[in-house]
């Protein structure tokens, strides 16, 4: 088995909100008085490794999920997402304080979806770990 201090961490792709959400309607033009930073609030990098969420703009803060602790995910749009072209993930995992995580309005949500689930696959074999539901009778 291959230790991670022997591995490079090696970045799959990096993605962050879609201004088409809030660029229809009613919203138009107060939203494009800020659309420009709406992209740098949230970032995410998928790394063969973990998945990194980056937050904010004159203050960061940065938090991680190791890809194998990823459970679940999920894709979600409503019509006027799919039409738009975005969509939501909903992220499970295991990781002790957070066990979800919402990735909101990105372009190409199911190539993301799909990118991060082949990713935890390729993780787990690495680390040799496996994901058991526990299902009790209380």
């Amino acid at each position: 088995m291959e230790n991670d201090e022997d591995h490079d961490e090696r970045e799959i792709i990096k993605f962050s909100f879609s201004n088409r959400y809030y660029l229809t309607g009613p919203v138009r033009f107060c939203a494009g008085l800020f659309m420009v930073w709406l992209p740098a609030l949230r970032r995410y990098t998928l790394t063969d490794q973990r998945l990194r969420i980056e937050i904010g703009v004159l203050s960061k803060h940065e938090d991680e999920i190791e890809l194998y602790r990823i459970k679940d995910v999920h894709y979600r749009a409503s019509l006027f997402e799919r039409m738009m072209g975005i969509g939501n993930i909903e992220i499970t995992s295991t990781q002790v304080g957070g066990n979800y995580l919402y990735v909101k309005a990105i372009k190409n949500p199911r190539r993301v979806r799909e990118l991060i689930r082949d990713t935890v696959q390729k993780s787990r074999r690495r680390h040799g770990t496996r994901e058991f539901d526990n299902f009790s009778d209380n």
